[in-house]
């Protein structure tokens, strides 16, 4: 992105992996209102997905999603090519797919192999499959981005499941590597956000929200929207941008 101002982004077409999930719907509509056309990656329920799509601003864009999971190589593959087939570009990727378990470090008999391997191959190698199968897009774009959501868990030592804390650290070095790797064509940023006001994966949050708030400086959760914020941000205002993560945790790692 080479403008800083919200018009830059009209006619840009954005894919994000995990398009229907908190953080990924709320950039979804950040990006449809300013112009964008929004593809969704989704693993299930395409239906549902396509009913989400319709509902984003701008329907006359043609927003749609794509049944594509982001450790399937061959189906990303296929989702490469229909993007290119039905809108001939992509300047924006947002890595929102992701899963956890909420396995405290201490139980290490309860984090089998199988988890393990399901968090980091999601988190980790997802990540990067779905950047390298759309690189080529993103290079012919001349100004592409990438942005990677990673976690604060990512950044600490915590209570946080040991691998999919170190599965957020990994992408975080990822996110520099490739920043420097793929530059200047494409920048490659992060965003770690801290505790959210609805928890995602389908986690029940045993800790009540007002309590989590309360051990933040700013005594408040961050909403989808709140992240979506600072992707559109990077996309428009902080271009010079590239190779960094940025902590929106309201504080707590102070």
């Amino acid at each position: 992105m080479t403008s800083n101002n919200l018009t830059a982004l009209v006619g840009k077409v954005v894919v994000i992996a995990g398009g229907c999930g908190q953080i990924g719907y709320a950039t979804a509509k950040r990006f449809a209102n300013q112009g964008c056309c929004v593809v969704a990656l989704v693993r299930r329920d395409i239906d549902r997905a396509n009913a989400m799509m319709s509902a984003l601003p701008n329907t006359e864009l043609g927003h749609f999603a794509i049944l594509a999971s982001i450790i399937n190589t061959t189906a990303l593959q296929s989702a490469v090519k229909e993007v290119e087939s039905r809108t001939g570009r992509c300047d924006i990727l947002v890595n929102a797919a992701g899963t956890l378990d909420p396995i405290p470090p201490s139980n290490l008999s309860a984090l089998t192999d199988e988890i393990f391997d399901e968090i980091v191959t999601t988190n980790l190698r997802g990540v990067y499959a779905t950047i390298r199968e759309f690189s080529r897009l993103l290079q012919a774009s001349g100004n592409g981005l990438i942005v990677n959501v990673s976690s604060q868990s990512g950044q600490r030592a915590s209570n946080s499941c040991v691998a999919y804390a170190a599965s957020k650290a990994g992408l975080d070095l990822m996110t520099k590597t490739l920043a420097k790797s793929l530059a200047p064509s494409i920048r490659v940023v992060g965003i770690a956000p801290g505790y959210l006001e609805n928890p995602t994966s389908g986690i029940t949050r045993i800790i009540s929200n007002e309590v989590l708030a309360a051990e933040a400086p700013l005594n408040a959760l961050a909403s989808g929207d709140d992240i979506a914020r600072a992707i559109e941000a990077f996309a428009t205002m902080l271009t010079h941008a590239t190779g960094t993560t940025l902590l929106l945790d309201g504080g707590r790692l102070l």
